[in-house]
């Protein structure tokens, strides 16, 4: 039987760990922050462990990409006839 690559990695107990040090009183307050200041929609606290280190090193993702279409989740911009982010991984977008 083949174990899904989360578990056979052992990033699921990631995400377990994120839940407990990240509350979600805070975990909201960051979400909302984020979505007015950078146009990003948080999915979970993993997401956001994420996006400050992307943050950190490229800025906001709505300032990179190419094409007319910001994607919906992040807002980076992408060509018209993609449908799926590469950044965030939203789909479809």
């Amino acid at each position: 039987m083949k174990v899904p690559i989360e578990q056979g990695s052992g990033t699921s107990t990631f995400s377990q760990y994120l839940e407990k040090e990240i509350t979600d009183t805070d975990f909201d307050r960051v979400r909302k922050a984020i979505l007015e200041g950078d146009g990003v929609r948080l999915r979970d606290k993993e997401q956001l462990f994420y996006f400050r280190i992307y943050k950190n090193e490229y800025g906001s993702p709505r300032d990179h990409g190419e094409g007319p279409k910001p994607c919906p989740g992040c807002g980076v911009h992408v060509a018209s006839e993609i449908n799926f982010c590469r950044t965030c991984g939203a789909y479809p977008i």
